[in-house]
């Protein structure tokens, strides 16, 4: 059971990674007058999306920690 504990938190962590590296666009704005002419590129996140990603990932990383050390006191109290 730990073992799939762990997989299934490897997933999370994955998937929280994807969606926050999805979160950000890239905004271009032009800006023109009489004797220059510029373009600004931004970086918008969506919050939601952002704040999901960063949920998904730190309980990812929560049930990996834990089926980790599942393992290791699993081990310990075998004698291995």
């Amino acid at each position: 059971m730990a073992i799939v504990a762990l997989v299934v938190g490897a997933v999370l962590i994955v998937l929280g990674t994807v969606v926050i590296w999805g979160a950000g666009h890239e905004v271009r704005v032009r800006y023109g007058g009489v004797n220059w002419d510029a373009i600004f590129i931004g970086y918008v996140c969506d919050v939601t999306q952002l704040v999901t990603g960063i949920i998904l990932t730190l309980a990812g990383a929560a049930t990996v920690s834990a089926s980790l050390t599942y393992l290791l006191l699993d081990r310990k109290k075998k004698g291995v």
